[in-house]
């Protein structure tokens, strides 16, 4: 259960959740971070909390790369950021920059469609949540069929 990680991880103690099955969950974009990963590539993570059913309060991330990488994972990101702003209703004000979207995104709700991804760490086959960008839809009208793709945003609108 959720509260217990939460407890075992503030006491130093992180246990594992096994990944949410695959489906459509109605989530809460809890938190949009700029991060660096070290080495160059600058990624925003974006940390989604179900927030119904049996799943409620479990937390999943995902990352999406803007500077560092090749110009094809920069693009996915805008298109994934495009498709979030438009199920969200979220207009990107381009003098508040990202920051601003961010903050403007954190707390609005949209239905993500989370599938299960086996890879390889070490030697040991391990599983994760993963969310493509075609697969976000505006709250409440979740539904076995794909969400329809957005188009990219505006090459320049974003500024990555």
């Amino acid at each position: 259960d959720v509260n217990n990680k939460e407890f075992m991880e503030s006491i130093g103690k992180p246990i594992s959740l096994p990944p949410i099955p695959n489906g459509w969950y109605e989530c809460e974009l809890n938190d949009i971070v700029t991060k660096d990963n070290g080495e160059g590539k600058e990624y925003v993570e974006i940390t989604y909390i179900v927030i119904e059913g049996q799943y409620a309060k479990r937390r999943v991330s995902e990352r999406m790369y803007t500077a560092g990488v090749k110009p094809g994972a920069i693009e996915m990101t805008r298109k994934k950021l495009g498709t979030i702003i438009k199920f969200t209703g979220t207009v990107f004000n381009e003098s508040l920059g990202l920051e601003g979207l961010y903050a403007e995104l954190k707390g609005k709700l949209l239905d993500v469609n989370f599938v299960v991804n086996e890879y390889e760490f070490n030697g040991e086959k391990r599983t994760k949540n993963q969310v493509n960008y075609s697969d976000y839809k505006k709250a409440g009208t979740m539904s076995k069929t794909k969400a329809p793709v957005a188009p990219a945003v505006q090459d320049g609108s974003l500024p990555f």
